[in-house]
């Protein structure tokens, strides 16, 4: 009897089951930026340059807002207004901004443009250079709300052009969609990160779980195809006769 026919036999169930694998952990880590994420196209600058016109954003479902965050959100409280930076229309406009404070939270600006929140000056290299806010304000975030404003700030429609609506320019932070944690279009994608926060977001560590398992899958395709094949060629036991 041919010893080496039941040697290939164990291995082909093994790679098989490899293979298996790989494909159902690829599978499932897809399931899960599918199931987390949503999709977005930039209409406007009032966020350059941290996104620009044109591009896809990934936006991690959620209501858990930190300072720093870059989130979509609605704002029936505006009253829809237009502007740069909204989605759709009437209190289902989507706005995409930065958090600047949460509640209990005190957000000032100067005369310069310079902000701060409870007390201390906000370092912001996020923000595209050019002319800063005109109007100082000072504000005290109520509990269950944000502030939020555009990284371009002369062309967002943000909180501090909303003083005077109700809520005094703060949104509900149930509002909020998401976090935006990629930005870009075609293959060219960059990281949109939040000073308050550290290490990957889930969606795109399951990216990578995914990526790795397509790589293993391509690498792997061939060692069972070749394995096939030589099972088929091998020569048969002959049959015992009595």
């Amino acid at each position: 009897m041919n010893r080496s026919s039941g040697g290939r036999g164990l291995r082909n169930p093994l790679l098989f089951a490899l293979l298996g694998l790989e494909v159902l952990v690829g599978i499932s880590a897809i399931g899960v930026v599918v199931g987390s994420t949503d999709v977005m196209t930039v209409p406007g600058r009032g966020m350059e340059n941290t996104a620009q016109v044109g591009d896809r954003v990934i936006v991690q479902r959620g209501h858990d807002v930190r300072r720093g965050d870059v989130v979509t959100v609605t704002a029936p409280e505006w009253g829809g207004a237009g502007g740069v930076g909204g989605v759709g229309g009437g209190a289902d406009r989507v706005y995409m901004s930065r958090v600047i404070g949460v509640g209990g939270d005190q957000v000032a600006s100067d005369a310069r443009g310079q902000l701060t929140v409870n007390g201390r000056a906000l370092h912001e290299d996020y923000v595209k250079p050019g002319p800063a806010l005109s109007r100082p304000f000072n504000v005290k975030v109520p509990p269950g709300r944000i502030w939020v404003m555009g990284d371009n700030r002369p062309l967002q429609a943000h909180s501090p052009l909303h003083v005077g609506d109700p809520g005094g320019g703060t949104l509900q932070a149930g509002n909020v969609k998401g976090r935006v944690i990629e930005a870009g279009k075609g293959s060219s994608w960059r990281e949109v990160t939040s000073p308050s926060r550290s290490g990957m977001p889930v969606p795109v560590i399951a990216l990578l779980v995914a990526a790795v398992a397509a790589v293993l899958f391509l690498i792997s395709l061939p060692v069972v195809l070749v394995v096939v094949l030589r099972g088929s060629k091998a020569p048969r036991d002959p049959a015992f006769r009595t």
